[in-house]
């Protein structure tokens, strides 16, 4: 189904990097020495705004660099070799609702290698800082080898992108010193636009329309507090998290009215539902209905009492925003600010006369955690 871990990547990439740099440095590889690279970024530079720039000044001893503007991202280019490709390695880079995707391949297009990032949006210099390294890091893979390089037939359906089926001239493969994937054909183009859709895709890249968390909850009731604990859950749909409904069930744990004669313990049980969608990226705003199922206990009295008149339900619409999921480790947070009315609160009668009843309107703010 949750800053979410980008600090930890940063660091690591910044103490990674200046060494695979120099060793690229000693044998010509892309990232400082004269290999042609080839960088393409969607949307221009207001999509991207400064990314550019930053790229430049981290890759700025590759004098074969080449930074390119596109409104949209090519299939064809990237899953074809043609002679006029003459760039070592090609790497595109899209940016859309808070989340950067690199996609690199080689000039045979025989190794491909997507990474995906967590942005803010806009870009922070950060970000920015965080996408270049990341882009070092990768070209240099795609150029010499590593854990994650993919063949064309599984970077086909994992890049979520579609070749046009008519085939096009393939350019022989070059000898590259490490193994490489079978060499590319029309027919293997083919069949990997054919191929079956169920494979296993990072979860980074295709999040799961459900989601699954606790949720501790505080409401102001005038003066008093009231705590709840419980259970969320939702399911998104047209694209992840941008349209969805939720569902939750919470226990309000009691909360003591006092009077001059009696002490009253109030708790409740309820139940919440309604549609959310998503205004920002990370930002959820929904509205929805439930119902309390009000529970009345008298903790403490200093003269005979006996309390009346409950109505025993609650209706309740609800409008809230949430920011999150934001991810910590393994797990997902999120905070919410919400607004209940209450259409007919209880009211509590002692001897007679009318004590207490809860507000009809309620201010209160949440966090919750999310394990899918």
């Amino acid at each position: 189904m949750m800053p979410d871990g980008r600090i930890a990547p940063f660091l690591l990439a910044a103490l990674i990097a200046p060494s695979m740099a120099a060793r690229a440095a000693d044998r010509g590889g892309p990232v400082e020495g004269g290999a042609a690279t080839r960088v393409v970024l969607i949307g221009g530079d207001a999509a991207v705004p400064g990314l550019e720039k930053r790229i430049r000044g981290l890759m700025g001893g590759n004098r074969a660099l080449t930074i390119e503007h596109a409104a949209e991202l090519d299939a064809n280019r990237m899953f074809r070799a043609t002679p006029a490709d003459t760039a070592t390695v090609t790497t595109w880079i899209s940016v859309d609702r808070g989340t950067c995707r690199l996609y690199v391949v080689d000039r045979a297009r025989q190794r491909f290698l997507f990474r995906s990032l967590s942005v803010a949006a806009p870009l922070t210099e950060v970000d920015r800082e965080r996408i270049g390294q990341v882009l070092k890091t990768a070209v240099l893979t795609v150029v010499e080898g590593g854990e994650g390089l993919l063949a064309l037939g599984a970077a086909v359906p994992q890049s979520g992108l579609m070749p046009d089926p008519t085939p096009a001239v393939v350019e022989p493969a070059t000898a590259v010193p490490t193994a490489a994937p079978a060499q590319v054909t029309a027919k293997a183009v083919e069949q990997a636009i054919d191929a079956p859709k169920a494979l296993e895709v990072p979860e980074d890249l295709v999040p799961s329309p459900w989601s699954l968390g606790g949720l501790y909850e505080v409401q102001a009731f005038r003066t008093l507090i009231a705590q709840s604990i419980g259970i969320a859950g939702g399911y998104a749909w047209n694209k992840p998290n941008e349209y969805g409904v939720w569902l939750s069930l919470r226990y309000q744990l009691p909360y003591t009215w006092q009077s001059d004669n009696v002490d009253i313990a109030i708790g409740a049980l309820s139940l919440r539902g309604g549609f959310a969608f998503l205004a920002r990226p990370r930002l959820h705003l929904g509205f929805g209905l439930g119902v309390d199922r009000v529970a009345v206990l008298v903790a403490a009295s200093r003269v005979p009492v006996t309390v009346t008149g409950v109505t025993g339900f609650e209706f309740v619409e609800r409008l809230f925003a949430r920011y999150g999921p934001v991810r910590f480790g393994g797990v997902y947070a999120s905070a919410t600010a919400s607004l209940e009315r209450v259409f007919n609160p209880a009211r509590f009668v002692i001897g007679g006369w009318t004590a207490y009843y809860p507000p009809p309107v309620r201010p209160g703010i949440g966090v919750e955690l999310w394990w899918r």
